[in-house]
This record gives C-alpha cells, structure tokens and sequence, in this order.
C-alpha cells in the first residue's frame, strides 16, 4: 500500500494574501521608469516576480505583521536588485577582458 505524503506547504497563504492585497502598493514603491530595463536578460518585473516567490516562502515572513511584512518585503526586493545589477556589471566587466 502506499504510503500518504505529509502536507508540506513550501509558500504560506497568510503571507500571499497580504502581498495580493497590497500588491498595487508594493507596485507603486518601484521606480516604474527603471521597471522594464534589461539586467541580464531579465526586467526588474522578472525581480518584482522573484521576490514575491521569495518572501512567500520565507520563514520569518510568517510571523510578521502586515507592515513589517510590506517592509520586509521591500528590503528583499531591493536585496535581489542590487544582486541582479550585480551580476549584470560583473557580465560587462569579464566581456571587456
């Protein structure tokens, strides 16, 4: 007989509720001229996209509230854009060699 797999959400529901509902905020938070560049074959909507999938599976974001969510939330965006711009500098600079 087999056997039943446990349940094991990886993304919580809690904290993908409160990033639906404040998603046009968050949106709005973004630089929109910077919002479609090119970062090594990617756009900061790639980024924006990411982040959400980062922070839902996030442990700590569970136990937060709505605005030190919101905040976390930011924190890890401009985390993953700084790394994004990164290593599109990092590209340019090893194609120069």
């Amino acid at each position: 007989m087999r056997k039943k797999r446990k349940s094991n959400p990886r993304y919580s529901n809690s904290v993908m509720r409160v990033l639906g509902d404040n998603y046009n905020l968050l949106k709005s938070r973004i630089n929109e001229s910077d919002l479609y560049e090119n970062i090594d074959g990617r756009t900061l909507e790639d980024v924006f996209e990411e982040c959400i999938l980062y922070v839902s599976q996030d442990v700590k974001a569970k136990r937060l509230s709505e605005k030190k969510l919101i905040a976390h939330f930011l924190y890890r965006y401009n985390m993953l854009r700084f790394k994004a711009m990164r290593s599109k500098k990092c590209i340019i600079n090893s194609e120069k060699l």
